[in-house]
């Protein structure tokens, strides 16, 4: 008695499909879609391009010069994050705490991520407005403020994640 093989049956992977989500409508549009050529150097900051990745280290021999997406963003006064320290009674009798927290964060994060950067600060009726040239950098700021001094936290992403509305209180 023989029996008939059946074809191989194509099958995707389940992996793929289930854990990886498509990116073409997600991306930052500040990100560079293709590679730059070489190394690269940003003339506003001095950040270096070597490999795919932006840092701060030595300019090579041969480099050619590109603006950043972090000086990109600063120039289009455009952030990928706002962050509101809420107004209110806390705020005020530490703020110098709060400042020092912040530039603290900020500065570790810089050192590491030529990318994360603070853009600016502003006071609104709301109480005072930061904003930055990465989500991530945001976050880190606000859990930074919540591990130290608690309050309450609202992170607010847009669709694919590009841009972060995050507000501190206490």
């Amino acid at each position: 008695m023989t029996t008939a093989k059946r074809p191989p049956v194509a099958r995707r992977s389940t992996r793929q499909t289930r854990f990886v989500r498509p990116f073409e409508g997600d991306q930052d549009p500040y990100l560079d879609r293709r590679k730059i050529a070489g190394s690269a150097v940003c003339p506003d900051c001095g950040a270096v391009h070597v490999r795919g990745k932006w840092s701060w280290r030595e300019k090579p021999k041969r480099v050619v010069e590109h603006v950043c997406p972090a000086c990109q963003r600063v120039r289009d006064k455009v952030p990928a994050a706002y962050l509101t320290l809420v107004d209110g009674d806390f705020l005020r009798v530490h703020d110098a705490e709060i400042m020092h927290l912040i530039e603290h964060v900020e500065a570790h994060e810089r050192e590491e991520h030529a990318l994360k950067r603070e853009m600016g600060r502003e006071r609104t009726a709301r109480g005072l407005e930061l904003t930055f040239t990465d989500a991530h950098l945001a976050r880190a700021i606000a859990e930074a403020l919540h591990h130290a001094y608690q309050g309450e936290i609202d992170l607010q992403y847009t669709p694919g994640d590009v841009m972060l509305r995050a507000s501190w209180s206490r």
